[in-house]
């Protein structure tokens, strides 16, 4: 075809194309608006939640994982699909129709589904927050660890995708159950961890802090950790650290950068992904591969 010729017809088709409906770019994105708000329930302000006397668990919970809604009175509730040593987005039939129960009586009967591989209830009265906590709590998903650690992304992997090099589900398994203790002891901050199984990166390894990508060497699982990847708005892909790791040494290699990132942060404000761009990938690779 040739480039002349390519330009040619990307020219001409864009000359057929009707730029009507940009001509005012207030009124696309009012259309574009329009178009999500369509099923939003209605929701009439209301009192803000009181935490001064809450119970401790309930107040950690809240902290983690609500976020107020633009209705002054409501909140966005995620609900994390991450126990301590679970399988990430894992839940049972009994949990998925008690979820759907919860959400007709504190979520006017919506409930989505994040790539997180978490849910989020969109419409919850801060006033029935408690009572939405509880009745998570009473079916295992009441974990308060939405954008911590353990709050891990992982593909299927090799248990159960015909694709993957690697399994996936036992490192996230290890790794959140020793995550899920440091986060109690340790002011780790915001950080994500994602694993894929394999180079298709249904995990989303590539955009994690913290990175984990299975694959297969020599027909032996090996793990490759990338590092600094975010996908805020200043968005990255993760930095290889060096030369792969078996599972059995996946955790250890998680804990020294974990250790050397608390090491080196300004302060317990400065995220992850922020510290190591600023320190480089050097003082983490030497801490995890010198005198392993």
């Amino acid at each position: 075809l040739g480039l002349e010729n390519y330009r040619e017809e990307v020219r001409a088709e864009l000359a057929n194309i009707d730029r009507a409906p940009f001509a005012s770019v207030e009124a696309e994105y009012a259309r574009i608006r329009d178009a999500f708000e369509e099923g939003t329930p209605q929701m009439e302000p209301a009192s803000a939640l009181d935490l001064s006397t809450a119970e401790p668990a309930f107040k950690r919970w809240v902290e983690a994982n609500v976020a107020p809604h633009r209705v002054d009175g409501w909140a966005i509730a995620q609900i994390s699909v991450k126990p301590k040593g679970g399988i990430p987005g894992d839940v049972t039939g009994e949990q998925m129709r008690a979820l759907a129960d919860l959400a007709d009586a504190h979520s006017q009967g919506e409930l989505r589904i994040t790539h997180r591989q978490n849910v989020v209830f969109p419409y919850v009265r801060a006033a029935e927050l408690e009572a939405l906590y509880q009745g998570l709590a009473a079916i295992g998903l009441g974990e308060d660890n939405i954008g911590q650690a353990s709050d891990i992304i992982a593909c299927p992997g090799l248990d159960y995708c015909a694709l993957a090099t690697a399994r996936s589900i036992p490192v996230a398994q290890e790794l959140s159950t020793i995550l899920r203790t440091r986060e109690a002891a340790d002011a780790l901050g915001p950080i994500t961890l994602n694993i894929s199984g394999c180079i298709n990166a249904c995990g989303h390894h590539h955009a994690a802090n913290i990175g984990i990508l299975g694959l297969n060497k020599a027909e032996k699982e090996s793990y490759q950790i990338t590092l600094g990847g975010r996908s805020d708005e200043q968005a990255s892909v993760g930095e290889i650290l060096g030369p792969g790791f078996a599972q059995a040494d996946v955790p250890g290699a998680v804990s020294k950068i974990i250790d050397t990132y608390l090491s080196l942060r300004e302060s317990a404000e400065e995220r992850f992904p922020d510290t190591y761009a600023r320190v480089g990938k050097e003082p983490f690779k030497e801490a995890v591969y010198v005198g392993a």
